[in-house]
């Protein structure tokens, strides 16, 4: 009897070791490998001065906070997933695109004791907005260079106004109004390419020279492509029939509905195709200068009169012309002289011409009034353009400064190989007044540009800079740089490329794999406080030996119209344990098509879905069709899969459904209403359920709600609602208020905790329970065997100073217990369960970044959980340390403890660990984590307190190649 008492003490204890590591007091503790995966996809889109990073996962989650909020090489989101069927001890990372090489990695760490986190880790210093996406299971980044500003969005153009141009002597009268911008959103796509666009023939330039032509870029699996966009259509049938007349000179052209977004940053950079521009390099040989400044001198509301001697002389060897406008009814005209790069250099001979143009003023001109302002300039003289000395430095100390910082970046990106990156900046320096660095930035762009093989872009810097500084050592360095240069001088905007037909196809695979050890051993020491006079019983024991290895691969084909993925993911778990089981899981398996031009997608196998009434993995088929711009119809049908683990087909359950989206992805109202249909065998209605969901974005606030309703059993499945608001001062409130049936509400859970009388086995199929029961009874019971949980969930987050942040958190939750279920013939009991009563949990965080280095985080937290069962408290602090680019330590120190309130018993564990993570290239990381674990449970009894401690080592290896 003492021994039997023995070995139930030591069980007791041994399961609350357990319950504590599921209660959140483990950590590392209780590593294991996960098979699943939580991260699914990234989607890239550039706009103004900022890159948007589209995070997409397979659970849907809310954004609770984010830190840094000062800028970093780390940013690091604070999420809480909705779904209780995610696993939150996962850990995964996604594939950075090559697009940009900015960014090292993505990851996502469930293991946390602050919350699941989602990190990503630059290269270089980066700026950081966070926001809710489009949908529950996604997220959005927006990515700043520090000092470029925040500009995600660019304002469409003012309506140009028609220029009459004054001929000089020698010319006719010519009237040339700047294109009006069409209405509509339909447009031709014309040419598609990976790289840069090339330059249009004449043939092709005259068949759209009264289109709005604009180059749309987009990451494509890593890759930029360009398209060639020709705009804009009121209906499809007029963008359809421009295609087809353009279909000798552009093979492949097809027809798309483009977003408000899209068309709004078409206009404001589209492509000056029918009056282009010349460059640099043409405009010096003809003497004209560059830039697009110029001096207003005079405004009248009458024909231009004979200028004085002194204006004469004053303009002289100078761009002038006489651009009229329309005013009021009235037509005036304006003498305007040019041209000049920046404002201050306009500005200084604006100050020149005063005395004999008192009104003098300067403004910056579109594309198409300095192409018109060329061809109609009048006599002048000899044009002032090579013979000027080096122009004198104007500007200030912190443009000097600003000059010098975009010159360092762009040398960083260039040894990073992003020569795109280093032209965005190195113009930018350009662009900026004289400093005494201008001469560097430009060389350095031209010297850019050569080495992306953009040849007429490089001459045209070239032969900029000698403009600009004809004389010394540098020009001559130059010059040489110039005549290395082989090839005709092009003028146009476009280089010639090949591949330019948007129907030719490519391909494309990428993928990451990984494998990881994990090791977790112990030796525990239990002493019965009821045989004080045995010796303790020690035992060392091996918790976890395995290896898992995974794998994710896809295939990617298709031109800018179609497009096709192949994609398979999963892993194998080798467990080295005695009498342990190898763990199979099937995560992604699939393929996928879609058709711009139609907008119809599909894809078939396994795969995962959290809208329209699916949520979560799948075996089957999905077919979307894109009705119209706001409104997408939906149509899914095949077997739920349970868990990853599960690689093979369930047939026993099948479903079907549809859906209709309404609202395009930029609105800010989007909705969806659908209809799902699940059943079993036996004829049984597993689940029939209609829903709605709602999300609303704008500004700085974002909003979902989903209400999910059975018309089978007549109950409420799912009813979520969550908001997010950032303020301006970069404070963030979050709520979430969630009620839903646990599990999900379905006719299978009247299998919960069947046990056969005869053999004490589970019954796995319902056509079994109809021995037993009626039809109605097994639903009734279906709905008694199914909890309901109900929780409230509200986050704070507010930066206290540049490097500390403050989180807050509270959560209350409640779920319902279950009903005595008696037995029968042929099922044995199952016992009543007790409902939780309302539960409490606290959390605080500290967060301090840049203490002691640039970009070291380090992360004070603490919890408290007040349970129908328990109290817990845990304290943790870890640190993100960089110690060079390519080496990151992780340490932790964490403590808990709980008290449970039915056995007396107190729980406490201690564990430090430290984690290294080495970037011996992009594409690759090597990770190293190694942890002690110690563990205290007292267990109060008559006799007195037993007493089980654990001292426990956790080790991990293992490494992750992108490819």
């Amino acid at each position: 009897m003492r021994l039997n008492k023995h070995v139930w003490l030591k069980g007791v204890a041994s399961i609350a070791l357990v319950a504590g590591a599921t209660a959140g007091l483990s950590g590392t503790a209780q590593a294991q490998a996960v098979t699943d995966q939580t991260l699914s996809d990234l989607r890239i889109e550039r706009a103004g001065t900022c890159t948007t990073l589209t995070v997409e996962f397979n659970i849907r989650l809310q954004i609770l906070s984010y830190y840094p909020s000062r800028p970093g090489r780390e940013l690091h989101i604070r999420v809480r997933p909705l779904d209780p069927s995610a696993n939150l001890a996962a850990r995964d990372a996604l594939r950075p695109p090559g697009s940009l090489p900015e960014l090292r990695s993505i990851e996502y760490d469930g293991t946390d004791p602050g919350g699941p986190l989602v990190s990503l880790y630059f290269q270089q210093d980066m700026e950081f907005e966070v926001e809710g996406g489009p949908r529950p299971d996604s997220l959005v980044i927006k990515l700043f260079r520090p000092g470029e500003g925040r500009q995600c969005a660019l304002v469409e153009a003012p309506a140009p106004a028609p220029v009459i141009a004054t001929p000089t002597p020698s010319q006719p009268a010519v009237v040339a109004t700047e294109p009006e911008i069409p209405p509509g959103r339909f447009v031709v796509n014309a040419i598609s390419a990976p790289g840069e666009l090339g330059e249009l023939t004449p043939e092709q330039r005259a068949a759209i020279d009264d289109r709005v032509a604009y180059d749309s870029a987009v990451d494509r699996e890593g890759e930029e492509w360009h398209r060639l966009r020709l705009g804009f259509y009121e209906t499809r049938a007029e963008a359809e029939e421009a295609a087809a007349n353009f279909a000798d000179l552009f093979p492949g052209a097809f027809v798309l509905e483009v977003t408000p977004e899209e068309r709004e940053e078409a206009i404001a950079t589209r492509l000056p195709i029918a009056a282009p521009v010349q460059t640099a390099a043409g405009a010096a040989q003809a003497g004209i200068p560059s830039g697009l400044y110029i001096v207003n001198a005079i405004s009248s509301p009458s024909e231009l009169g004979e200028l004085t001697p002194e204006q004469q002389d004053a303009i002289s060897g100078r761009v002038a012309y006489d651009s009229v406008v329309e005013r009021d009814g009235e037509e005036w005209h304006r003498l305007r002289v040019g041209f000049f790069e920046t404002k201050e250099q306009a500005d200084a001979v604006s100050a020149q011409l005063e005395e004999v143009f008192p009104a003098a003023w300067t403004l910056r001109i579109t594309p198409q009034e300095r192409a018109e302002g060329i061809a109609s300039r009048m006599d002048t003289g000899e044009l002032i353009v090579s013979r000027t000395p080096r122009p004198a430095i104007v500007a200030s100390p912190e443009q000097s400064a600003e000059v010098d910082r975009l010159i360092l970046e762009a040398e960083a990106a260039i040894a990073l190989g992003n020569n795109d990156r280093a032209i965005q900046l190195l113009t930018n320096a350009r662009g900026l007044p004289e400093a005494q660095s201008t001469p560097r930035a430009i060389e350095l762009l031209g010297l850019t540009r050569e080495r992306k093989q953009q040849v007429a872009q490089a001459r045209a810097e070239y032969e900029e800079y000698l403009r600009r500084y004809p004389e010394g050592e540098d020009a001559e360095r130059v010059r040489q740089r110039l005549a290395a240069l082989s090839g005709p001088v092009q003028t146009a905007e476009l280089r010639e490329a090949e591949g330019g037909n948007p129907a030719a196809w490519t391909w494309d695979v990428r993928g990451s794999f990984s494998q990881f050890y994990y090791r977790d051993q112990s030796r525990t020491r239990f002493v019965d406080a009821s045989v004080p006079e045995e010796d303790p019983d020690e035992d060392d024991q091996v918790n976890l030996n395995q290896l898992l290895t995974s794998a994710d691969i896809a295939i990617m084909a298709g031109n800018d119209r179609e497009q096709f993925e192949a994609r398979a993911s999963g892993s194998y778990v080798w467990n080295f344990r005695s009498g342990g089981r190898d763990l199979k899981a099937i995560t992604a398996l699939y393929v996928g098509a879609s058709d711009a031009e139609t907008g119809i997608a599909s894809r078939f196998g396994r795969q995962t879905r959290n809208s329209g009434g699916v949520f979560g993995r799948f075996d089957g088929t999905w077919v979307g069709w894109q009705a119209s711009d706001k409104v997408r119809v939906n149509a899914v049908a095949g077997f739920p899969v349970l868990t990853s683990r599960q690689t093979r087909i369930l047939k026993e359950r099948h479903f079907y459904g549809a859906s209709i989206d309404y609202g395009s992805r930029s609105d800010t109202v989007q909705a969806t209403a659908y209809f799902l249909n699940q059943e079993a065998q036996g004829g049984f209605v597993d689940r029939r359920s209609i829903g709605a969901e709602l999300r609303l974005r704008k500004d700085r606030f974002n909003a979902f709600g989903l209400l999910d309703y059975d018309i089978h059993h007549e109950e409420v499945n799912l009813a979520l609602a969550t908001l997010a608001y950032t303020a301006e001062d970069g404070s963030n409130l979050s709520m979430t208020a969630d009620y839903r049936r646990s599990p999900l509400l379905t006719t299978s859970n009247a299998l919960i905790g069947q046990i056969g009388v005869i053999d004490a086995l589970p019954f796995t199929d319902l056509r079994d329970l109809l021995r037993f029961y009626t039809e109605d009874e097994i639903y009734r019971i279906a709905r008694d065997r199914t909890l309901v949980t109900k929780s409230l969930t509200t986050a704070y987050s507010r930066p206290i100073t540049e490097k500390l942040q403050a989180n807050f958190d509270f959560t209350l939750t409640e779920t319902s217990g279950s009903p005595l279920i008696p037995a029968t013939d042929g099922t044995q009991e199952i016992p009543a369960l007790a409902s939780t009563g309302t539960e409490y949990y606290f959390g605080a965080q500290l967060v301090g970044t840049g203490f002691l280095w640039d970009n070291d985080i380090y992360i004070l937290s603490g919890r408290y959980a007040d349970t129908q069962r328990s109290n817990s408290y845990t304290v943790d602090f870890n640190a993100r340390v960089p110690l060079t680019d390519k080496v990151r330590l992780t340490p932790r120190l964490r403590y808990g403890r709980r008290e449970d309130r039915v056995s007396q018993t107190t729980y406490e564990q201690f564990q430090p660990s430290l984690r290294v993570n080495i970037y011996p290239f992009r594409h690759g990381e090597i990770e190293l984590e190694a942890g002690m674990n110690f563990a205290s449970q007292r267990i109060r009894e008559p006799m007195g307190v037993s007493t089980f401690d654990e001292t426990g080592i956790i080790f991990t290896a293992g490494y992750r190649l992108d490819f």
